[in-house]
């Protein structure tokens, strides 16, 4: 059985593999530690992402309200003309 001895450091030294008082690197609880801040950064970069595509989005189906407006403006404006040269 592991002694506390191999799990801890004693209560001034800091962890060499994450800098964190308390532990040995390597140890379950700096592991858990490392990953639980790994993964709180991959949320905050997927939500950053998902937010970005919401806004490209967003910005697209303005875009394409605009070109159908437009594409509108141009029929209409073909009729007049054609309606021009037939007087």
């Amino acid at each position: 059985m592991a002694s506390n001895r191999d799990t801890k450091t004693s209560e001034g030294e800091k962890c060499r593999h994450c800098g964190k008082p308390g532990h040995k690197a390597g140890s379950n609880k700096c592991i858990l530690e490392m990953q639980k801040a790994e993964i709180a950064g991959l949320n905050r970069k997927l939500s950053k992402m998902t937010q970005e595509r919401e806004d490209r989005s967003r910005t697209l189906r303005e875009v394409e309200k605009k070109l159908e407006e437009t594409r509108k403006e141009l029929a209409e404006a073909k009729r007049e003309i054609a309606a021009l040269k037939g007087r």
